[in-house]
């Protein structure tokens, strides 16, 4: 269970549509276990999805097959994806940014 409540400045139906976009991914697409962390602070939030598959989508090229990180792209301010040394972290940032 998380406690606590999500920053005003991030939209929470934006982080739960995300959430389920990329939770569906790594069961679809990476096809292994994967771990989700789930990282606040005052302003923002960020979401990490991670597993072991090496397989990394195009970002270049969202097409059809990738309808779930167009959507990640369109409700998220940023995300990306980040090798590790097992497979792949996904990940996706709401809320200003703070320097």
């Amino acid at each position: 269970m998380i406690e606590g409540r999500l920053p005003d400045t991030v939209p929470a139906d934006e982080v739960i549509l995300a959430a389920s976009e990329l939770a569906t991914n790594a069961i679809v697409h990476a096809k292994t276990a994967f771990t989700v962390r789930f990282i606040r602070n005052s302003s923002t939030v960020r979401l990490e999805f991670a597993d072991d598959s090496e397989v990394v989508p195009d970002l270049e090229d969202l097409d059809e097959s990738q309808h779930g990180l167009r959507i990640v792209d369109q409700v998220s301010d940023r995300w990306g994806i980040e090798p590790t040394e097992t497979g792949k972290v996904v990940w996706a940032e709401f809320g200003e940014a703070t320097a």
